[in-house]
Formats: C-alpha cells, sequence, structure tokens
C-alpha cells in the first residue's frame, strides 16, 4: 500500500523582520544591563520606560553593525531624542570622548557589509541569550 501525501500548508519559513524583532530585544536588554540601567550621558537611573538602546552608527548605516552592542549605548529618553537625534556633530564628539575604544571599532567597520541569513540571525540571537544568561547568573546589570 503506497503511502499517502499530506495535502496542506508547508511548513512557514520565518520570516526575517521576526528575526530582527526578538534580536532587537535580547540587545536592548543586554545593552541596558551592561550599562546598569544609567542613562550614558547625564547619568539618571532609568526605568524599563524612559530607558533606550540608541545606536551610534544608525542601523540604515551598517547592518553589520546593527546588533553589535559596541554600538548601542543606553540613553534615557530626553537624552537621546532632544540631544542626541538634534545634536549629531555634538553627540560624536562626546562618544569619541567617552568610548575612545568602541569608537575606534566602529570607524573601523561602518562600511563592513553584512547580508542577513536565518543562520546570522540564529547566532546573534544565541550570543545574546547566553550573555543574558551570563548577567542573570552574576547578578550583574552592568
Amino acid at each position: 500500500m503506497a503511502k499517502k501525501k499530506k495535502i496542506g500548508k508547508k511548513k512557514s519559513k520565518r520570516k526575517i523582520t521576526s528575526y530582527r524583532t526578538e534580536l532587537k530585544k535580547l540587545v536592548a536588554t543586554y545593552v541596558k544591563n551592561r550599562d546598569g540601567w544609567v542613562c550614558q550621558r547625564c547619568k539618571k537611573e532609568l526605568t524599563s520606560y524612559d530607558a533606550h538602546a540608541s545606536h551610534v552608527i544608525p542601523t540604515s548605516q551598517s547592518e553589520y553593525l546593527r546588533y553589535n552592542a559596541l554600538n548601542i549605548k543606553t540613553l534615557c529618553m530626553r537624552c537621546h531624542l532632544f540631544w542626541w537625534h538634534k545634536d549629531p556633530l555634538g553627540a560624536k564628539d562626546w562618544f569619541e570622548d567617552n568610548f575612545p575604544i568602541r569608537y575606534a571599532f566602529l570607524v573601523a567597520n561602518r562600511y563592513k557589509l553584512q547580508k542577513p541569513s536565518p543562520d546570522y540571525f540564529d547566532n546573534w540571537i544565541a550570543k545574546y541569550k547566553k550573555l543574558l544568561e551570563e548577567q542573570a547568573s552574576t547578578g550583574r546589570n552592568g
């Protein structure tokens, strides 16, 4: 007797937007924990609502740096919206002065190309899940 083929939907592939959403949440949580839930500019202690994971190199300019924690810092809503985005030259100078090693890394890698793929996202997701577990197990928020 021949086996019957199942008729129905094919297994749906995960969409890139689904990966991006999950990864964005993971990296934002990791960065906020790393920075101790403190605005890196004004040093204000932050709550979940007020804490913004802000990119140094915009996501539109570098897929390679989009999910790299070195490209993201914690800012309060006020510093993020009314300083970082309103005074990009001053913000660049501030970041370079306060984070010179990170700044050098970002400048050196700004134009690296990266084509997103499921493996690319799976690797980043696994990395940040592991880092978040390590933060939780050590009780570190920074």
